[in-house]
């Protein structure tokens, strides 16, 4: 059973943050012991494909560690992808390009 919480039977959780593939700051870029579970959460909302687009709109706002993630989620609108795009962030305009913006 733990082999299965912890995946590797390490007494560290595995944490597994697609997110860090375009966040080059915050909680995917921190080392393991300084992750905060609050900006894992956050990640975790804004690259849920699930994630209402109202609420990743608020996530780009409030949260700039989410924005690359917001503008890789599939179900960010079109007017949320300009305004992130225009932001000139190298993260968001690295998960636009994935996205063919």
């Amino acid at each position: 059973m733990q082999d299965e919480m912890y995946g590797n039977g390490n007494a560290e959780p595995v944490m597994n943050i697609p997110a860090a593939d375009v966040v080059s700051g915050g909680a995917s870029a921190a080392a393991p012991a300084e992750v905060d579970p609050a900006e894992v959460a956050i990640l975790a909302q804004a690259e849920d494909p699930g994630t209402d687009p109202l609420r990743l709109q608020e996530l780009a706002t409030d949260h700039p560690l989410a924005r690359p993630a917001v503008a890789a989620n599939p179900a960010a609108g079109p007017e949320l992808l300009e305004w992130l795009g225009a932001l000139g962030d190298a993260g968001v305009n690295e998960a636009l390009a994935r996205r063919g913006r």
